[in-house]
């Protein structure tokens, strides 16, 4: 075998990457739904329109759409659209099974289900076996979230927009964008594959009824690499996400991500937590099928939800200290917040997971699981898979050693360090060649994969 080197002195383009105290869960239901469309097969050379077939749950205020065993062949595919507001999802073969054979969630109660099949394949249907809808019901205070978390006597969130930050439906929590492509929440928050991660969350109904994101600030979850559920300071979650089925657009590349520092802050310096809780100040008008944000466990439900609740609230205040793995804070959260970032405000990184409660009106303290614990420092840095190394350009005057908290500044750092067939996870960015980017790659029969998992990432001038 003769030896291979690659040197890089030009320009290169790395295009990014394709798809890689419990709070209350959105109450949703799952029904069966049969409709069977027939089989076809085109032999010609134009596309086959089928004549669409209208899928309902009446009264819904949104529906997501199981498609099971289907067949799409090789460029046939499926158009679903909302009866409601038009909105649509194109799904083939790649794109439904990365959605997990559910659909988004559509606005309003009926969606049309539209098969096109390509020209040259054969056996070509779509079977609708089931529907997933919000469950209407007078909230039951026995089932929901307690306690209040609230420092103090007033709740001091606000709305804001980071769309780093997402709400997770089918889980009741919060998720966010990180700098090696993962997402991270909460481990009891229990999100699996086929769960949805929504940016640009509307305001829910006036009685705290969710209303779904529009189709295209939508992403599947496409794997769950970690779950540990242990309690306060050991409970966290890993996610990969696919990309939106109609942009084609990776949440990360629109979106941004935060960045990671195992640093604990010192007592007193200011915190934030931005995510989906739930709000009932004031609270919601109530009526039949309100939520109930109640904050007791009595069997009147004395606080509705409003249209606030689970969409986007930020909040800071002062941080209280580390405890094992568990920061504490004083910052105001409520159920479903749970997942959110840990944000040390001086400098805009993250520090951990918010995952519980413990603030009432007379004091106490909220908290998450940090970035020291052994087991969530190693779940992320091994995301994108074993022996990676991480490059990140817009860090500095941090130490750098090449892990997912401490990235080296430069490629050639990466490529150097990088064991025989690791991964360099570079974050996007310009490294020139001016600031010292030219190395050779692959010396010595070491193989490596180069990662741009967040955004374009150039090197050389």
């Amino acid at each position: 075998m003769s030896r291979r080197l690659v040197q890089v002195f030009a320009m290169i383009l790395i295009q990014p990457l394709g798809a890689i105290a419990a709070d209350p869960a959105v109450p949703t239901v799952t029904e069966p739904y049969q409709f069977d469309s027939s089989t076809y097969e085109n032999t010609g050379e134009k596309l086959i329109d089928v004549a669409p077939a209208m899928v309902s749950w009446s009264g819904a205020r949104w529906i997501r759409v199981h498609l099971g065993e289907s067949n799409l062949g090789a460029a046939s595919y499926v158009v679903l659209s909302s009866v409601f507001d038009g909105q649509e999802q194109a799904l083939d073969a790649e794109t439904l099974a990365a959605w997990s054979g559910v659909s988004a969630a559509f606005h309003g109660d009926a969606v049309t289900v539209a098969l096109h099949v390509a020209p040259g394949d054969k056996g070509v249907f779509v079977r609708v076996t089931g529907v997933t809808v919000p469950l209407e019901q007078a909230g039951d205070p026995g089932d929901q979230p307690a306690p209040r978390t609230i420092c103090g006597s007033i709740d001091d969130r606000v709305a804001t927009v980071d769309n780093r930050v997402g709400r997770l439906p089918g889980s009741g929590c919060t998720g966010w964008l990180v700098s090696n492509g993962a997402v991270l929440t909460a481990g009891h928050c229990g999100v699996a594959v086929g769960h949805v991660l929504e940016f640009n969350v509307p305001a829910s109904t006036a009685n705290g009824n969710l209303v779904t994101a529009n189709v295209n600030d939508q992403y599947p979850v496409t794997s769950v690499s970690t779950v540990v559920n242990g309690g306060a300071g050991n409970d966290y979650q890993v996610l990969g996400i696919g990309p939106n089925s109609m942009t084609k657009n990776r949440a990360h590349v629109v979106n941004g991500f935060f960045r990671m520092v195992n640093t604990t802050p010192a007592n007193g310096a200011t915190i934030r937590v931005t995510g989906f809780g739930v709000d009932n100040t004031p609270a919601g008008p109530g009526g039949a099928g309100a939520a109930c944000c109640d904050s007791d466990n009595d069997t009147v439900c004395e606080f509705n939800c409003n249209s606030a609740t689970q969409t986007e609230q930020t909040h800071t205040a002062a941080y209280s200290g580390l405890s094992g793995s568990q920061h504490r804070y004083v910052v105001d959260t409520m159920p479903a917040n749970s997942g959110s970032p840990i944000i040390w405000e001086a400098f805009g990184v993250t520090i951990g997971i918010h995952t519980f409660g413990g603030c009432t009106s007379s004091g106490g303290t909220n908290g998450g699981t940090a970035f020291g614990l052994v087991g969530l420092r190693n779940a992320i840095r091994d995301f994108p898979g074993p022996l990676a190394i991480y490059v990140d350009a817009g860090v500095s005057g941090l130490p750098t050693n090449g892990g997912i908290f401490e990235p080296y500044n430069h490629v050639w750092q990466g490529v150097s360090a990088v064991q025989n067939g690791g991964i360099v996870s570079i974050v996007a960015g310009s490294y020139s060649a001016a600031s010292g980017e030219t190395f050779i790659a692959g010396g010595g029969f070491k193989a490596m994969t180069l990662e741009a998992p967040v955004g374009t990432v150039t090197i050389g001038n």
